[in-house]
C-alpha cells in the first residue's frame, strides 16, 4: 500500500514538472516574439530625423535688439508656432511665422555680443536644435549720461558732428557745453541770465543762437556769456529755424510767428492760431507744432507755405498731422524730417518718436517699446546729427520714483534710424 502511494506521488510530481516546463517554454517563446515586434518605451519619442537643425541666420552676424526681424533657416522646424520656442540664450523670442524650414522671429530686447540661438520643439531635450552664435546690438547709444541733480535740456549739432547742450546742475544753468565726436567735453559758452534754453541752433554767419521762453533771441558766442541778438517780440519765443535764404523763423506760444532778417535784425509778425512750442523749416514750408488753442488741448503739427524770404501765407496754412487724433499721449516737443520727407514727431509720451508718412499721413512709433521700455522717461528735444543718428534729450518723468523697473538715466542719446536726416539750413 505504501509503495502504491509513493508511486502515485511520483507520477503527480512528474506531471506538475512537465506542465511547468511547458508553461515556461510558452512564456519564453511568447516573450521573444514581443521583444522582436516592439520598441522600449523610452525610444518611442526619439526620431533623429525630427530634431530641429539651424543652418543659417539672417541678417548675418548681428541685428538690433528689440527691433529687427530675424530669419532662421534649417530643417525639422514646425509649421505651428505654438509648438516651438526660439531662445536667445535663455530669453524667448516672439515667433512671427513658421514652417518646417524657416522661422521668422522678433529679436528680443537683449543686448549681448555672444548669444546662442536654439530652437526647441517642446518635446524634451531630444528636440532641441544645435546652437547658432549671434550678436544683438542696441540702436540707442548714450552720448552722455547725467548724474542725479544734473539735467540736460536742449541740444544742437554742427556740421562737424560736435554736440552742444545746455544743462542745469541743482537747477542752475551750466551755460552751453560741447561734446566732440571723440567724447571730449568742454564748456563752449559761459552761463548768462538763462535758467535753460528752449531752442538752440546755428544761424549761418551768426554763430549759435538760443531762445529761453522770453521775448528775445540770444547770440551765444564761444567762450563768452550770451548777449541779446534781437528783442522786442510781441510774445515769448519758444523755438526757431532758418530757411534757405538765411531768414530766421520763430514761433511763440501765443498765436504768433516771427520772421527775422539776420542782416538788419528786421522783424515781421504773422498772427496764426496755435500755441506753438517748436518749429522746423522743410521744402519751403514752415512746420510748427503745439497745442491747438487755449480751449482745445489737441496736439497739432501745422505747416505754412514760405512765399518769399520775407513772408509766409498764414491763410494757406493747414493741419499737417493731428497727433492727438492719431491716439498718442503726451505733448509734442520737437519736430524734424528725414531726407526722404518723413516727419519725425518727438514727444514726452509713452512712445518718444512718431514717424509720419508725408503722403497718406500713416504713422507709427519709431522702434515701439524700445526707446521708453519702462514708460518712465520723456523726450525733451531732438536734432538730426551725422549719418543715420537722431539725437535726443531723455529726462526722467519722476526722479523720485524708485520702483522697479528703475528709470533709465537722464541722458543725451542717439538712435540709429537707418535713414539720413534732412539738412538744417542754418548749418550750411
Amino acid at each position: 500500500m505504501v509503495k502504491l502511494m509513493k508511486k502515485m506521488i511520483n507520477l503527480q510530481s512528474a506531471a506538475v514538472f512537465g506542465f511547468s516546463l511547458l508553461l515556461f517554454s510558452g512564456m519564453f517563446f511568447l516573450g521573444c516574439n514581443e521583444t522582436d515586434n516592439s520598441n522600449p518605451v523610452y525610444q518611442q519619442n526619439i526620431s533623429t530625423t525630427g530634431i530641429p537643425e539651424i543652418v543659417s541666420v539672417s541678417p548675418a552676424d548681428s541685428a538690433f535688439a528689440g527691433i529687427d526681424e530675424i530669419t532662421i533657416t534649417g530643417h525639422n522646424f514646425s509649421t505651428d508656432p505654438t509648438q516651438l520656442y526660439v531662445f536667445f540664450n535663455t530669453t524667448k523670442a516672439t515667433v512671427l511665422s513658421a514652417d518646417t524650414n524657416k522661422l521668422v522671429v522678433k529679436a528680443p530686447n537683449l543686448v549681448a555680443d555672444v548669444i546662442g540661438i536654439k530652437v526647441d520643439k517642446l518635446k524634451g531635450s531630444e528636440a532641441v536644435s544645435n546652437s547658432a552664435s549671434y550678436k544683438l546690438v542696441s540702436a540707442v547709444i548714450a552720448v552722455k549720461e547725467f548724474s542725479t541733480g544734473n539735467q540736460p535740456n536742449m541740444i544742437t549739432l554742427d556740421n562737424a558732428g560736435n554736440v552742444y547742450y545746455n544743462s542745469t546742475l541743482n537747477s542752475v544753468s551750466e551755460g552751453v557745453m560741447k561734446i566732440t565726436p571723440d567724447g571730449i567735453i568742454t564748456q563752449y559758452a559761459k552761463k548768462g541770465g538763462e535758467t535753460f534754453y528752449s531752442g538752440l541752433k546755428f544761424a549761418k554767419s551768426d554763430s549759435l543762437l538760443g531762445t529761453r521762453k522770453v521775448t528775445a533771441l540770444f547770440k551765444i558766442p564761444e567762450g563768452s556769456a550770451p548777449s541779446t541778438y534781437v528783442s522786442g517780440f510781441g510774445k515769448s519765443v519758444m523755438d526757431f529755424d532758418m530757411d534757405a535764404n538765411g531768414s530766421i523763423w520763430a514761433v511763440s506760444n501765443q498765436d504768433q510767428i516771427y520772421r527775422v532778417k539776420p542782416s538788419n535784425k528786421d522783424k515781421k509778425t504773422f498772427n496764426a492760431s496755435g500755441l506753438f512750442r517748436t518749429c522746423r523749416v522743410f521744402n519751403n514750408y514752415l512746420y510748427a507744432a503745439g497745442q491747438k488753442s487755449a480751449s482745445d488741448p489737441s496736439e497739432i503739427v501745422w505747416r505754412f507755405p514760405i512765399i518769399t524770404a520775407d513772408s509766409i501765407s498764414v491763410a494757406d496754412g493747414e493741419i499737417f498731422f493731428d497727433f492727438s487724433a492719431a491716439g498718442y499721449n503726451g505733448t509734442v516737443q520737437a519736430i524734424t524730417f528725414s531726407q526722404d520727407g518723413f516727419l519725425y514727431v518727438g514727444n514726452n509720451g509713452d512712445e518718444p518718436i512718431i514717424i509720419v508718412n508725408p503722403v497718406d499721413k500713416s504713422n507709427a512709433p519709431l522702434y515701439p517699446g524700445v526707446l521708453n521700455p519702462n514708460k518712465k522717461n520723456k523726450l525733451v528735444t531732438m536734432f538730426w546729427g551725422e549719418g543715420y543718428f537722431l539725437y535726443y534729450v531723455r529726462q526722467i518723468v519722476n526722479p523720485d520714483d524708485k520702483t522697479a523697473p528703475l528709470p533709465l538715466s537722464e541722458a543725451i542719446v542717439k538712435v540709429n534710424t537707418r535713414k539720413l536726416g534732412a539738412p538744417y539750413l542754418g548749418n550750411n
